[in-house]
Order: C-alpha cells, then structure tokens, then sequence
C-alpha cells in the first residue's frame, strides 16, 4: 500500500508458494507445490481464495486483464483458464519436467520454456489459452 516501501508477513495459505503474478498492486495469483499445491488469489493484498488446482505448480503468469491464467505444472502440463481462474484445464505440451518463467506480453500472447528430461522448448500462445511449440 505504500509502493514497497514496508513489507509485512502475509499467508497465501500455500506453505509451498511456487511463483506469484499481479496485474495490481492488490490483485494477484500465487501457485503453490508440496503439499499445498493450486492456485490462490487475492483482491485486496491480504485475504486469498483458493481456486484450487489439484496439480504441483512451477509457475503462474495472469494477462494484463486477469483472464488468462496460465500455470507450469508438473510432468509436461501447462494448466490454463480463460475466466480469472474460476475452471482450470490441463494441457500435455511434451515431454518437458517443468515450465519456467511464463510472461504474458499483451492479454492475448506470451511465452514459457519448457525444461526437463534433457528437452527444451520455448512455448508460446497467441490466445492467450492455448499454447503452442515455438
């Protein structure tokens, strides 16, 4: 609330927080792994939400107007949801451990690289839900 200058401990209710992505100051999305895999969201900057996700999240990246939501998850999948995270679907893009550093560069495009298994891969959608091998 005062543009960084003071920070305090907050819980996400995610022990494992993976990655966080925020298009306001108090409107983010924060994936978690472990034991307290998904996604939780936030509106105000101090209670969260769960939206669930029943996936181990490497990664989070929210388009600019918080529709898109696009996360790493375990074992190759990419998880996406094209209404702020109310639904979720589970996308396979190959045989890649991890998604890494997903950034959303418009409401509708952005990129990921795909690691693991000796594979890499950058990924990219032009949608902003599905994704494609660039």
């Amino acid at each position: 609330t005062n543009g960084g200058t003071t920070w305090s401990i907050g819980s996400t209710g995610r022990t494992n927080s993976s990655d966080i992505s925020c298009i306001e100051p108090t409107s983010c999305w924060v994936s978690g792994n472990g034991s307290q895999y998904g996604v939780a969201k936030t509106t105000n900057g101090t209670s969260w939400s769960s939206l669930g996700g029943e996936w181990d999240f490497t990664s989070i990246s929210v388009s600019p107007d918080g529709n898109n939501v696009w996360t790493g998850a375990a074992n190759g999948y990419a998880v996406t949801s094209s209404n702020g995270g109310v639904t979720f679907t589970a996308k396979y893009l190959g045989p890649y451990t991890n998604l890494f550093n997903i950034q959303y560069v418009t409401t509708s495009s952005g990129y990921t690289l795909g690691l693991g298994g000796g594979n890499k891969q950058l990924i990219k959608t032009t949608d902003g839900y599905d994704l494609y091998p660039v």
